[in-house]
């Protein structure tokens, strides 16, 4: 059998050595070192498409936080809103005028825990100037 060798350009750049066989069948030998290039190669790329499917899920992640932060913001401004409303009902209800009057300065008030506290400290209040001491 006769052995012919040619170098031929890699795509990766390397060297390479073909064997042809006078039958014709082309055989490429690689070098160990080309083989641990290549594979280096192969794991970086890997490595990558790991990375940017990583950071894909994590903007995922991001975004449904954001909407779970607003979806928050949403419900205590409702709660907010609910305490405003059984806070005028029961100064109404209550204290009559002086207790709308009230009203106009607690309806100032954001504060979710306050705005509870205060709801809840309506019912055990004799007058409104006691309600009153409690605005900040």
């Amino acid at each position: 059998m006769r052995l012919r060798d040619a170098r031929d350009g890699c795509e990766n750049g390397s060297q390479m050595t073909i064997m042809r066989l006078e039958t014709g069948v082309t055989h490429a030998f690689v070098s160990v070192f080309d083989q641990e290039i290549l594979e280096g190669k192969n794991r970086t790329l890997n490595q990558k498409k790991l990375i940017q499917e990583m950071a894909q899920k994590l903007q995922a992640g991001e975004q449904q936080l954001l909407e779970l932060d607003q979806r928050l913001l949403e419900l205590d401004q409702q709660h907010r809103e609910c305490c405003w409303q059984g806070i005028a009902l029961t100064l109404k209800l209550k204290f009559a005028t002086a207790g709308t009057e009230l009203f106009a300065e607690v309806q100032k008030q954001t504060d979710l825990d306050w705005l509870r506290r205060f709801l809840a400290s309506i019912e055990s209040a004799a007058t409104v100037e006691e309600l009153r001491r409690l605005l900040p």
